[in-house]
């Protein structure tokens, strides 16, 4: 049977940006600056995500801590909610693990390749299928998650007030931590692939604490540049 991968058409023009500059602008549009992105190797890439899996756990730490400023915080802010809301946010806070069941049970998959002896019609119909696969296996995963939403609402309405808001509360708490790991692995990565030469010889960043310290808009141009980097990588392994 064939598999839910995505073999889109590879998009070459990628190769031959990637030792073009990334050019950093002011608030006004204005360019200031260009500096140098590479994918990130093996080593560095683990050393991201550890870091980021580490400041998920601290960031837990800190929200399950009573006696720190962000439990009191985080917990005042779901007082005011209806029991509708906190049904609302259980269900946001458990979006990812369900829109993962969703694909899963999905029935959408890649086509089979067509025989040596198809029909130009027949390739033509494959080609289709491959185009419109992520559009099709994402229009059939959300109404599964639609689906699963309703059943695990049914089960929402049934918990008493208190028991509803330690749901609402665990799942905002994972959501929480986990939008803190991916924007700290999005940091680093940029942090760590930023070079001041073409040759990627010379790393721009002495110390992370370096790159904390620039503009916010300017650390998002190099987030976003590094995943502009990665999306064109990531079109030639499809």
């Amino acid at each position: 049977m064939a598999g839910k991968r995505n073999t889109k058409r590879v998009d070459l023009r990628g190769l031959f940006l990637w030792k073009n500059p990334l050019v950093i602008k002011d608030d006004g549009g204005k360019d200031v600056g260009e500096v140098y992105q590479r994918i990130l190797n093996d080593k560095d890439q683990e050393r991201a995500r550890l870091t980021a899996v580490r400041h998920s756990r601290d960031t837990r730490k800190a929200l399950r801590d009573e006696s720190s400023s962000e439990f009191a915080s985080f917990s005042e802010s779901l007082e005011s909610y209806n029991n509708e809301q906190l049904i609302s946010i259980t269900l946001v806070g458990k979006f990812p693990a369900t829109y993962k069941t969703a694909v899963d049970l999905a029935k959408t998959t890649m086509p089979n390749t067509p025989k040596e002896e198809s029909t130009a019609e027949e390739t033509e119909e494959y080609e289709a299928l491959v185009d419109t696969f992520d559009e099709r296996l994402n229009k059939e995963s959300m109404a599964i998650v639609e689906r699963l939403n309703e059943e695990e609402k049914k089960k929402l309405v049934l918990l008493s007030e208190e028991d509803l808001k330690t749901a609402a509360k665990e799942a905002l708490l994972n959501q929480i931590c986990s939008s803190a790991a991916s924007e700290k692995f999005g940091e680093w990565q940029a942090y760590l692939s930023t070079y001041e030469d073409p040759e990627y010889t010379l790393r721009y960043f002495d110390s992370f604490e370096e790159f904390e310290d620039l503009a916010f808009e300017v650390k998002t141009q190099l987030v976003k540049g590094y995943r502009a980097l990665l999306s064109r990588a990531g079109d030639l392994k499809n």
